[in-house]
């Protein structure tokens, strides 16, 4: 039997609260208890977890990871599932959330984060190749019923406060789809500004399908009571002296999705390891797909 080539949208999106493994001074992996993903037919996927304890190297008070996909309107979807309507008349939406509460990192704890959260959107219109992205904001009655997209709070490195600054709302208007940011990628201004690294699986002096762009959402540092003086700023990450180095907002972008991990630690000494934090990723396709 044949099977049907109607056109059809195939789901995908995952949130992940917090991941990694150490390799010294011992083996540790961090099962990813707080993660979620979707179906190719969408719907919801949710996970969370209270307290997490990784032989005082990383320590987590709380984690939760959402995931939902659907198509916007439900009474044409309701008209689809009964054959009045194509499949591929309908728009979509994704959106993956991820947060985690309560981060220590280090036997020393020189590094705690009290909250990071990620919130990332795709929109998806009949017959467009590439889906439209953006960071909403949300209510969040923990943050003191704060609107919140990318965030990061109560962030203390080796006793003094630091506040990371990212560049949402410019990714979610003008920077929305990778048409926008490829059509950009090149010029001096905006590599110095968001860091753009550009790498494909063909020619690489051309961005289409297959190609990455890495790109940072992130603005700056302010440190209210000053810097550390084991500390140093290089772009979108602190170096810190016998720690490691933390990166922020890093987003890898194709012209069908978006991966972003708000923050990624590579330890140095003395431990070592990778461990990321709020990591998110919407996108979804057509099937057979739409010609860019």
């Amino acid at each position: 039997m044949q099977q049907d080539t109607q056109r059809r949208f195939v789901f995908r999106g995952s949130a992940i609260a917090f991941g990694g493994q150490i390799y010294r001074p011992e083996g540790v992996v961090l099962v990813t208890h707080g993660s979620s993903a979707l179906s190719v037919v969408g719907g919801r996927s949710t996970n969370s977890v209270e307290g997490a304890d990784f032989r005082q190297l990383v320590t987590i008070g709380s984690a939760s990871a959402d995931v939902e996909g659907a198509f916007d309107d439900q009474e044409k979807a309701r008209a689809m599932s009964e054959h009045k309507v194509r499949e591929d008349t309908l728009a979509t939406h994704t959106i993956a959330r991820a947060t985690v509460e309560g981060i220590t990192v280090g036997r020393e704890k020189r590094v705690r984060i009290g909250h990071v959260s990620a919130r990332m959107r795709a929109e998806s219109a009949p017959g467009r190749h590439q889906p439209r992205f953006k960071f909403p904001k949300e209510r969040v009655r923990s943050r003191g019923d704060q609107e919140i997209d990318l965030h990061i709070a109560d962030m203390v490195v080796d006793g003094k406060p630091v506040e990371v600054i990212f560049d949402a709302q410019r990714f979610s208007d003008d920077l929305s789809t990778f048409q926008k940011i490829k059509s950009r990628a090149r010029s001096k201004p905006f590599m110095e500004q968001h860091g753009v690294l550009l790498d494909s699986i063909g020619e690489s002096t051309r961005l289409g399908r297959g190609q990455v762009v890495l790109v940072k959402v992130f603005r700056k540092f302010v440190w209210p009571e000053g810097m550390p003086p084991r500390v140093k700023e290089v772009d979108n990450s602190l170096v810190i002296d016998d720690f490691g180095t933390i990166y922020f907002g890093e987003m890898f972008v194709t012209d069908v999705d978006r991966r972003l991990t708000l923050v990624r630690m590579k330890l140095g000494s003395p431990e070592g390891g990778d461990i990321d934090f709020a990591e998110v990723q919407t996108n979804g396709s057509w099937f057979p797909p739409i010609p860019p």
